[in-house]
């Protein structure tokens, strides 16, 4: 098990290098603008 787990992690950790070289090393953009919350009326239903 402790081999599965060593290769899974490896595996993941290449995972995320290649997305962050895809994205040439920048945060994704929706979460650089910022959130756009907006608070909406709803009824509840029992």
């Amino acid at each position: 098990m402790d081999c599965i787990n060593a290769a899974w992690k490896k595996a993941t950790e290449a995972m995320y290098a290649e997305r962050e070289q895809a994205q040439g090393g920048t945060e994704p953009q929706a979460e650089t603008q910022g959130d756009n919350v907006e608070d909406v009326e709803f009824e509840e239903v029992k």
